[in-house]
Order: C-alpha cells, then sequence, then structure tokens
C-alpha cells in the first residue's frame, strides 16, 4: 500500500466527514428546528436580561439586505465590526 493510496483515502474520507458533520448532522439538532429565540434586553436599570421570544419573518427590506448580503459573499469575508 502506497502513501499516495493511503493520502487518497484519508482525504476522500475526511471530505465526507466534513459533508456530514457540517452539512447533515445541523438538520437533526432539535435547536435547529425551533421558533423560539433568546433574546437580550436592557432594563430600566441598566442590567441585561435573557429572554425567550417567538422568532419573526424577516421584514422585507431585512430579507432584501440579506439577499445581497448572500449575493455578494459577504458571509465569507471577516467581519469588521471590531475596527472603531
Amino acid at each position: 500500500m502506497s502513501a499516495r493510496f493511503v493520502t487518497l483515502v484519508a482525504g476522500v474520507f475526511f471530505f465526507f466527514l466534513a459533508l456530514v458533520t457540517q452539512g447533515f448532522l445541523p438538520f437533526f439538532e432539535p435547536s435547529a428546528r425551533t421558533s423560539r429565540v433568546t433574546a437580550v434586553v436592557r432594563t430600566d436599570l441598566g442590567q441585561l436580561k435573557w429572554m425567550q421570544t417567538n422568532a419573526t419573518a424577516y421584514t422585507e427590506l431585512e430579507q432584501r439586505g440579506r439577499d445581497v448580503y448572500l449575493r455578494e459573499g459577504c458571509w465569507t469575508a471577516i467581519p469588521n465590526s471590531s475596527a472603531r
């Protein structure tokens, strides 16, 4: 058995392992199919409070913005939120 063959088999194995763990398993996770989300709100005293709430659909403007974001490939870029 040559090293090239072992490398090829290992590469194919890890490709399919990544496909299963990143592509299929999230759909079987119960939290991926819930309509309840956690929201953080600030109280009148300035404290943060965690609350359970129902998820809402995107507004038309939010959906258009999300479509542009995905179409332009922005989801692959590193977020620039730390540069202030």
